[in-house]
């Protein structure tokens, strides 16, 4: 009985640290993975076709409860047409980060009504961008990546060491040096 009670506290702490590794593979890499297609549709974007739009509205959303020395994110509503198609977009940028510039200035460039110049994707007029080729930061977008990728590797390795070791208890005993008593 002490000897089951001995490894189910190990397998809980052990699965414990894997399950939180595992977490953080997900907290890095799913962002990771939106970054690297923002990237790509940014590097596209900058081929894309374009037509005149114009602005339904701009502003500067923070989430709720984000605090206040959080970057907001630029919103501009507008519609444009596609081959006799109406389309709303509300990408100004598919980049994550504004830099230098603040989210207002940004969003003082595109009032209400104003026209604007819209690129589209040729397989797909719904996705549109106003600044084409403005993407994440190769360097965050890398970093992210390289998080995921070092807690991912780290979740194998612990799962593995976790379940030899777990093994090895269940042959030997409740201490790591204990052999078993032959009868």
């Amino acid at each position: 009985m002490a000897k089951a009670k001995h490894i189910l506290s190990f397998v809980g702490w052990w699965g414990l640290l894997v399950a939180v590794c595992g977490a953080l593979t997900v907290l890095f890499g799913y962002p990771a993975l939106g970054m690297l297609r923002d990237g790509r549709r940014a590097k596209e974007s900058a081929s894309w076709p374009q037509v005149r739009g114009h602005v339904l509205s701009s502003s500067c959303d923070r989430a709720p409860g984000v605090r206040q020395t959080h970057t907001p994110d630029l919103r501009v509503h507008y519609r444009y047409v596609v081959e006799g198609q109406t389309y709303e977009g509300h990408r100004a940028t598919f980049a994550t980060h504004l830099g230098v510039v603040t989210c207002e200035e940004l969003a003082a460039g595109y009032p209400a009504g104003a026209e604007v110049e819209v690129h589209f994707a040729p397989a797909d007029p719904s996705l549109s961008v106003l600044r084409p080729g403005d993407g994440p930061s190769p360097v965050m977008t890398g970093l992210a990546a390289l998080a995921a990728l070092a807690f991912a590797a780290l979740t194998v390795f612990l799962t593995g060491m976790g379940v030899r070791m777990a093994s090895r208890m269940a042959r030997q005993g409740p201490h790591p040096g204990a052999r078993r008593k032959r009868r």
